[in-house]
């Protein structure tokens, strides 16, 4: 046996096969045949239109903002929050503070305001908390947010006092929108 004339596929399959007997045909076997396969892309899936959200300021007339509009279709978010010099001034604030969010009249909050989403981040220096109430997609029309803040007892937040006996015993503001017109 001459293994230099061996590929070394043969090679390989003579060490497999030593010591087995092989029968080997005269005639290979026919090689069986496989259809054409044809690629099909993968679709690339649509996506769905973003949902726009709109963040509207509970309290905007505060701040003379005028009507707020809001493209129809658009997610709306309320939102308000409150700043103060410390975290622990900020605290005594979320403590103490009543809040009352109203649509068209109809309250906003159920329950303890305080359970309500929010965000805490620290803004030009000072700690603060915003809270959000989702109303989500609503029909063409005007809107008006009710807005009223109140405490059970006075605090400081740093910069000036609120509460009872103080000169900020409550404070009421709102903001106007309109969507889709």
């Amino acid at each position: 046996m001459r293994l230099g004339c061996l590929s070394m596929l043969g090679l390989i399959l003579l060490l497999f096969f030593a010591g087995t007997s092989v029968v080997v045909s005269p005639e290979p076997a026919p090689i069986p045949t496989v259809a054409a396969i044809t690629r099909v892309p993968t679709p690339t899936p649509i996506p769905a239109p973003a949902v726009q959200e709109t963040y509207i300021l509970a309290s905007c007339d505060e701040f003379n903002q005028g009507t707020q509009y809001v493209t129809e279709g658009s997610r709306i978010m309320i939102h308000w929050g409150w700043f103060a010099k410390t975290q622990e001034l900020l605290e005594d604030h979320i403590e103490h503070a009543t809040y009352e969010i109203s649509l068209d009249g109809q309250p906003l909050i159920e329950g303890d305001w305080r359970a309500l989403p929010s965000q805490s981040f620290i803004e030009d220096g000072y700690p603060t908390r915003v809270w959000y109430i989702e109303l989500g997609e609503l029909p063409a029309g005007t809107y008006r947010v009710g807005y009223r803040l109140a405490w059970d007892a006075a605090i400081d937040d740093g910069f000036e006092k609120f509460g009872p006996g103080t000169e900020n015993e409550a404070f009421e503001s709102g903001c106007t929108f309109v969507v889709g017109e």
